[in-house]
């Protein structure tokens, strides 16, 4: 798994494209992190229910489950048709931090999630990781 080749680009493109890994236990380990962040992001809306979603969760967290529900549905992403189609689905977020900020999260978001896929996290730093699974 280590090393195998996460993004490709697109055809006739320079796009990166993010590619689910085929290993089955590192598939079930990122469907348990998708539950995980669903489990995070609901919590985060349940302690002020009043309050807009932009407002109330982690952009980060939202931008992850968006990345990593979308390649656990298709296989594969092309991540920036997908980045227009997530600001186009929640352009307060986008509004709320700003284009520099929202890249800066945009990008972090796609490189925990191709790090999950492509090393199982062990180069990132913080973060709960990807869950054991047997």
């Amino acid at each position: 798994m280590a090393g195998e080749e996460i993004t490709r680009s697109a055809e006739n493109s320079q796009q990166p494209v993010l590619v689910l890994p085929t290993d089955e236990h590192r598939i079930r380990q990122l469907e348990a992190k998708r539950e995980e962040y669903k489990e995070r992001l609901a919590a985060q809306a349940a302690e002020d229910p009043y309050k807009h979603p932009d407002l109330a969760q982690s952009p980060r967290g939202r931008m992850k489950l968006a990345i990593l529900d979308r390649l656990l549905e298709t296989g594969e992403l092309p991540i920036w048709d997908f980045s227009k189609e997530f600001i186009a689905l929640h352009e307060g977020l986008l509004i709320l931090l700003g284009p520099q900020e929202f890249k800066s999260q945009w990008d972090d978001s796609v490189y925990v999630i191709e790090s999950y896929c492509t090393t199982g996290g062990a180069v990132l730093r913080g973060g709960t990781g990807l869950p054991d699974i047997d």
